[in-house]
Formats: C-alpha cells, sequence, structure tokens
C-alpha cells in the first residue's frame, strides 16, 4: 500500500492527527514549501506533532514523510487521470478510443483505491443481510436500479428508497437484518447525512458507497471510495459522460457478482427454473408467431 492510501485509510489517530491528515490529502501542493512547524501551525498543532504522525505512518520524520507523500500524490494523479480533448473535427474512430480509454482508467483507478479487505468487509456485510435498502437521490437512483437488477440475479433482493417520506419511514421502522447502503457522490448530501445520523443513532449499521473524507464516509460503518467525484463530467461537445456513475458500477458489479459466487450452486438452479418457467409460461405470451404467421398466410391466399 502506497504511503498516500495509508494516511488515507488509518485508523486510531487522535482528534489533531485527524487535522493533520485532513490538510495533507486537501492540500498535498502546499507541503512544497511547509516546514514542519508550518504544518503545525496549519493544522493547529505543533511541530513535534508532525514529527509523531509522520512517524506513525513509518516514516523517518517529516522530511522523509514529505518526499514519499509527494512522490505518491504525484503518481496517483498521472497513472489514473486521462484528459479528453474533444472537437467537432474528431473521428468516429478517434471518439471510440477516447470514450474507451476514460471507462478504463477510471475502472482502474476506483481500483486501486479499494484494498482487498475494504471490498471483502463490505462484501460479507452484503452477504449476512437478508435483504438490502438502497437511499439515494437524484443522479443516483439510477444507479440504485443498476444495484437492484445485478443483486437479484445473486439472489439478494432489494428494496431502493428514493422519496423523501419513504426514506425516513423505512429509516424509523428499521427491518430486522436489512442493510442499508446509501450512494452519494460527494458524500455530502443534507438529506442522506441526515438518515445517516438517525440510523447511527439507533444503532443501525449501514455501508456507504461515496467519497472518502466525507461526512457520510465518517458517520458509517464501513465505506467504500468511489472516484469520479470531483472530475466526473468531461466536456465532449453537447454531451456529458460521467465517470462517477462507471466507478459505482465498477463497484456494484464486484460485489453482486462476489454475492453470486456465494451462492452460485443455489443462483444456478435458480437460473434454470426461472428460464423454464418464463418460456413455458411468460415469455411465449409476449406475442404469439405462430398465429401471426398463420394470418399473414390467410391474407395471402385471400389476396390471390
Amino acid at each position: 500500500m502506497g504511503l498516500y492510501r495509508k494516511v488515507r485509510d488509518a485508523e486510531g489517530l487522535t482528534e489533531r492527527e485527524q487535522e493533520i491528515r485532513k490538510f495533507v490529502l486537501s492540500y498535498p501542493e502546499k507541503l512544497y514549501e511547509m516546514s514542519a512547524k508550518e504544518l503545525g501551525e496549519a493544522t493547529y498543532s505543533s511541530a513535534a506533532a508532525i514529527t509523531r504522525f509522520c512517524n506513525k505512518m513509518d516514516c523517518k520524520g517529516y522530511p522523509d514523510f514529505k518526499i514519499r507523500f509527494l512522490q505518491d500524490v504525484q503518481n496517483e494523479n498521472s497513472d489514473t487521470e486521462t484528459h479528453l480533448d474533444m472537437n467537432n473535427r474528431e473521428s468516429t474512430a478517434s471518439i471510440m478510443k477516447k470514450v474507451a480509454q476514460s471507462k478504463i482508467d477510471i475502472i482502474q483507478r476506483t481500483r486501486t483505491e479499494n484494498s482487498i479487505d475494504r471490498i471483502s468487509k463490505a462484501s460479507k456485510m452484503i452477504h449476512d443481510a437478508d435483504m438490502l435498502d438502497f437511499y439515494t437521490y437524484n443522479l443516483n437512483n439510477h444507479l440504485a436500479e443498476y444495484a437492484r437488477h445485478k443483486f437479484s440475479i445473486a439472489g439478494k433482493f432489494c428494496n431502493v428508497y428514493s422519496e423523501d417520506s419513504l426514506q425516513l419511514r423505512s429509516t424509523l421502522f428499521q427491518q430486522k437484518n436489512h442493510l442499508s447502503i446509501l450512494i452519494s457522490q460527494t458524500g455530502e448530501n443534507k438529506r442522506i447525512i441526515e438518515l445517516a445520523k438517525i440510523k447511527k443513532k439507533k444503532g443501525e449499521k449501514f455501508l456507504a458507497i461515496t467519497k472518502p473524507d466525507s461526512t457520510i464516509a465518517k458517520l458509517a460503518d464501513h465505506t467504500i471510495y468511489i472516484c469520479g467525484s470531483d472530475m466526473q463530467w468531461m466536456y465532449i461537445e453537447e454531451m456529458w459522460i460521467s465517470r462517477y456513475s462507471d466507478s459505482v458500477k465498477y463497484l456494484l458489479d464486484v460485489l453482486s457478482n462476489m454475492e453470486y459466487m456465494k451462492n452460485q450452486e443455489y443462483c444456478r438452479e435458480m437460473d434454470c427454473e426461472y428460464n423454464r418457467i418464463g418460456s413455458e409460461k411468460f415469455w411465449t405470451l409476449t406475442y404469439d408467431w405462430k398465429e401471426h404467421n398463420d394470418r399473414d398466410d390467410t391474407s395471402e391466399k385471400e389476396g390471390n
């Protein structure tokens, strides 16, 4: 694990150390010209506190931390950012290539943002629940519907709460062995935060899919990190492409596939039964092609 992720994911920090972490993650470019004393003043701590923080991150003091951390930040940015510069002279082949590369890059970035342990813990929370309850607003609603479809194939059924009244009622009337999953692009949606606070007060565990170091991430029992929340839209003439949605869908695909594999034998049995009953009782009811063809044959004969 790189130093950037080590700082971001560090647990058991004091209040002062959390302030130091917040600062270095938010303003890494300022570290270039800051001494330990100046960083201490900026974070309402001291040079000694900065040194202790650096030692806790397995660095040999602040100078070693600054060099390694800034190099790691630079690597993060260069490895994961792709700029799509398009204009009305782009060929079809060029647009296809750039959009494909953009999706590859954001998926790769999302994968590296989340450790195996982080994803495994989220998967266990999902598997242990009898029902998943998704809480979303606006843009995120279609992501929750996407999740409902993916998890239903894995044998895990979901509720999607996108209306205010249903969100509040379902939160107040807590269901036994349901896992709430809160999806938020910024992690600062005021309504979702209020729901998270209520769940926290009631002692209900919940999973968040959101931005690291956000308010919702801090309230959640566990969080998996999304990417593209700060640079989620790339302008291509009059069209917008959502890197953020690609990031969330990748995470949902990973988690739903993990759930499917845990229930593989049962899911396959249900798939066979689903296809058998569907082909016999449901799909054939949509349109009777034999009757259609017989009717066409009769019309042709009458016309002749």
